[in-house]
């Protein structure tokens, strides 16, 4: 991108904003004290932040955002340097194909967008940023030995909105400390929820991960309550609020990393006091830590969903892993050329150039309404992260007959459980014309190969499976350093997809039974995700009580 070549004096005075006298008098100012000429203007008095930003906007055809962490994307931090961008007072937003957004304080300056250009290959669209955002932003995208002023910020004694270190355990002293800590140790670790859990004179702090419940620490119970009240009030609970059972959410962003997490709350009545769980959501560390056959099965999924316009049912249980297939999905799409919505009960990851509807509070009350403005938006493509009713699902059919893609998730046992359950909430020839493909999904943890042990074959597996099939060597969990003592190493994602066909589409305008889809699957060599599960026991992959768990 070239930003016109104005000067900032020419600009605001086509604007009528100041005098050619006040320029003079500001360029005087900004020698003699060795600063920028807008910061000269405004510390003369001759015009304000708002003003200067204003005309560079008017003038240049710019866009002011509000910069923060949630609209930045983690991919293309690296891209800028934090000794570059304190220099330039930039700050890279994210990449969408050979087009790379950025924001600065000051766009007149040309000799990074040149720079960033020449470097990647790319071309550089600017937005403006005010110089507090940048300076809020800074440290907390490049580290806390970073500030916008070029200094060792200050020591951060309170947890802030959303503001997140690492305390030593021995520092534990005040609330703001030890939920400082808590939360950066889960973070750091990939937690996926944090248990408090009452007892008669202690709180205990469990993690879990990877299904494993492990105690963190314990905390007395004066500690407990203030804790408790601190993250109420980082999920705008209200004080006042007198339900039993309360939820909540915030996000909170590492000061060390820059990493973000969406943390959901709930607040329930124990035995000695309140307790609470955390339920982490970390979209990014998920797809970072992806197993690549995992990531294999879901790229093959998203090259079948730009071939073909239509709905796709994506299905699973509860932590399945469906939110996580579903972002992946939508950074298929070149989000320039195409109109994305996402609705949503929990906005668990912001992703740039999209707009996304939330259900529930502080969002639409109904999904169908969300469902209905995603359509009259002129949307492209519409992900439905919290389908619940009829008339959603024969809407976006009817969409997506029209030339939209539409992804929906439900909760389904397989994938032919998923077309019966829409067969009678939709018409099957809509649902047949609409049609994409359905797909199901399980997340299985696997073992740990360092410390994973032999183990006889269960009892209850040999109700279940043939003879011949207990002669495998099996194993389970047992834990050590590498797997963080959980003895499992990560979760391996089990995909079952049926893609539209014209065979398919004459079974499903028929109305089928359960019995029948299953034939068709196995005609059509589609491995359930049950047999994908039995195959990686026998591999010794995944232990018994994993797959007597998930199935």
């Amino acid at each position: 991108m070239t930003v016109e070549k104005k000067r900032l004096g020419d600009i605001l005075t086509d604007c009528n904003l100041i005098t050619a006298e006040q320029v003079a008098e500001a360029l005087k100012y900004q020698k003699a004290n060795d600063i920028r000429l807008g910061e000269a203007l405004i510390e003369l008095g001759f015009v304000t932040e708002d003003d200067i930003i204003w005309a560079l906007g008017n003038q240049l055809n710019l866009s002011c955002i509000h910069l923060n962490m949630d609209i930045i994307d983690p991919e293309v931090v690296p891209m800028i340097s934090p000794e570059f961008a304190l220099q330039y007072r930039i700050i890279p937003l994210y990449r969408a194909g050979n087009q790379l957004n950025v924001c600065m304080t000051d766009p007149l300056d040309s000799r990074p967008i040149e720079y960033l250009e020449k470097k990647y290959s790319v071309n550089v669209s600017v937005s403006i940023a005010k110089a507090k955002d940048f300076e809020a932003v800074y440290p907390l995208l490049y580290g806390q030995s970073a500030s916008a002023n070029g200094d060792m910020p200050p020591q951060i004694e309170a947890l802030g909105e959303g503001d997140m270190h690492a305390e030593s355990e021995k520092d534990l002293q005040t609330p703001d400390k030890v939920l400082n800590y808590i939360l950066s140790n889960a973070l750091a670790s990939s937690v996926e929820k944090i248990h408090f859990e009452t007892s008669d004179d202690n709180v205990a702090v469990r993690f879990r991960k990877h299904g494993v419940l492990m105690t963190k620490l314990e905390i007395p119970l004066k500690l407990h309550s203030e804790i408790l009240q601190r993250v109420k009030k980082l999920s705008n609970i209200p004080e006042d609020a007198a339900e039993s059972v309360l939820s909540g959410h915030f996000r909170v962003v590492s000061s060390n990393s820059g990493k973000r997490a969406y943390l959901s709350c709930m607040f329930y009545p124990g035995a000695e006091s309140e307790s609470l769980i955390i339920s982490i959501s970390d979209v990014e560390n998920v797809v970072n830590t992806m197993d690549p056959s995992s990531r294999e099965a879901i790229d093959l999924l998203g090259e079948s969903l730009l071939a073909n316009s239509g709905v796709l049912y994506l299905s699973g249980p509860g932590e399945s892993g469906k939110t996580v297939t579903q972002h992946i999905l939508l950074k298929k799409f070149d989000v320039t050329a195409s109109k994305i919505v996402t609705i949503e009960k929990n906005i668990e990851s912001i992703v740039p150039m999209v707009t996304q509807l939330k259900v529930g509070t502080d969002g639409f009350s109904e999904t169908h309404d969300a469902v209905k403005l995603a359509v009259k938006l002129d949307a492209d493509v519409i992900m439905l992260d919290c389908e619940d009713n009829a008339d959603s699902c024969e809407l976006l059919a009817y969409s997506a007959a029209g030339g939209k893609t539409v992804v929906i998730s439900l909760s389904a046992v397989d994938a032919c459980d998923s077309v019966i359950r829409l067969l009678e909430v939709v018409d099957p020839r809509l649902l047949a014309s609409s049609l994409c493909g359905f797909a199901h999904q399980r997340l299985v943890r696997t073992l740990c190969p360092a410390c994973k042990k032999p183990v006889e074959f269960p009892d209850e597996l040999k109700k279940y499976l043939p003879e011949h099939y207990w002669e495998h060597k099996l194993y389970e969990p047992t834990g050590c350093p590498q797997c963080n003592s959980t003895g499992n190493l990560r979760k391996k994602m089990l995909l079952e997809y049926y893609p539209i066909n014209s065979e398919l589409t004459e079974l499903i305008i028929e109305s089928p039974d359960y019995s029948k889809l299953k034939e068709y699957g196995a005609r059509q060599g589609i491995r359930s995700c049950e047999e994908q599960a039995l195959q990686l026991l026998l591999d010794g992959e995944i232990a018994p009580k994993e797959f007597m768990r998930q199935f």
